[in-house]
Parts: structure tokens; C-alpha cells; sequence
């Protein structure tokens, strides 16, 4: 009579131990202290290099975002229209309030060159958005 059991066992037993242990746990245990001993030999000195720097304001820090770049120049677009629109209203704003006090003809062909010079600006603008392509 054949005992499956019995038979299965001491391979399965062998199975868990590799799988749980490694080929040779007494090598990977050696090497993991062979790490430990080289990271508590290297610490201090590095601890002390750091801390050297620090103290010495020479620590420099390399920082990279993805996208950051295309983020800013977005932003830096977005500041441009918005600082040139801010100017195109305020030549508007002043050539009204120039056209609604003009007494004399030289203040009123004022008011008309700020209205032209400020609706050519407008349209500078309005075209710049369209050939973008941004327009949302």
C-alpha cells in the first residue's frame, strides 16, 4: 500500500524551506551582515560630509519636475496677454475719459489716436490667441 502523504511530505517540507529560506540562508545572512557592518562604517562619514556641507552653505540641491518647464512657459503666456490686455483697456479707458472732457481739437485727435493705437493693440492680441490655438 502506497502513502501519498507520506511521500509528498518531505519534498513539500524541502519546497517551503527554499522558498522561505533561499539555497543558502547561511550565505544571505552572512552577506546581509557583511552590509550592515559596511552602511555602519560609511554613515558617520557621510553624516559628517553632509553636515560639513551644510554648515559651510555649499550644499547645492538638484531638483527636476517633469513639466515644470512647459508649466512656466504657459504661465509666462498667460501673464504676457493678461499685462497686454491690462493695457489695451487702460488706452481705452483713457482715450474716454480724454474724448469726454475734449475741448479743444488737439485733445480730441488724442482720444482718436489712443482709440486706433488701442484697437490695433486689441486686434494684435485677438490674432495672437487665434493663431495659437489656445483659444478655450
Amino acid at each position: 500500500e502506497l502513502n501519498f502523504i507520506d511521500e509528498i511530505q518531505p519534498l513539500i517540507t524541502d519546497l517551503f524551506r527554499r522558498h522561505l529560506f533561499g539555497e543558502a540562508p547561511v550565505r544571505s545572512l552572512l552577506r546581509t551582515a557583511l552590509d550592515l557592518k559596511s552602511l555602519s562604517l560609511q554613515s558617520p562619514r557621510q553624516i559628517e560630509f553632509l553636515l560639513d556641507r551644510v554648515t559651510s552653505e555649499t550644499l547645492q540641491w538638484n531638483l527636476n519636475i517633469r513639466g515644470l518647464d512647459s508649466l512656466r512657459r504657459t504661465t509666462d503666456d498667460a501673464a504676457n496677454r493678461l499685462s497686454f490686455s491690462i493695457l489695451v483697456g487702460s488706452l481705452i479707458m483713457g482715450a474716454a475719459i480724454i474724448s469726454s472732457n475734449a475741448r479743444t481739437p488737439e485733445f480730441s485727435l488724442l482720444s482718436n489716436v489712443l482709440f486706433a493705437t488701442a484697437s490695433l493693440l486689441g486686434l494684435w492680441l485677438i490674432i495672437s490667441i487665434l493663431r495659437s490655438g489656445r483659444l478655450r
